[in-house]
């Protein structure tokens, strides 16, 4: 996960840049527009790199839940299956007798 959010923090950096290339004028406003895009593509990769930890430390969490439920659910299969065995030898206790 720390590798993808460094790569995609770089992309998004290098995309910002060339965004300003784009415009006609991009010449003569590239020097004023550096300083602020620099402000807003480091913006933007700090708030990337924030969503990405708050979903690191979310999936985190849920794979921890999600053992739970299935250790869970595999006691609850268990008792079924075992109670339907008991339910199925009584069953055939009362027919043959």
């Amino acid at each position: 996960m720390d590798t993808i959010a460094s790569h995609l923090a770089v992309a998004t950096l290098i995309a910002a840049r060339h965004l300003s290339y784009a415009h006609p004028l991009a010449g003569a406003q590239m020097a004023d527009q550096s300083a602020g895009l620099g402000k807003t593509a480091l913006a933007l990769v700090i708030l990337i790199v924030a969503i990405l930890a708050v979903l690191k430390s979310a999936v985190r969490g849920m794979s921890g839940l999600l053992s739970e439920l299935l250790r869970a659910l595999a006691a609850m299969a268990s008792i079924v299956f075992i109670s339907a065995l008991a339910i199925a030898v009584v069953v055939i206790l009362l027919v043959y007798h």
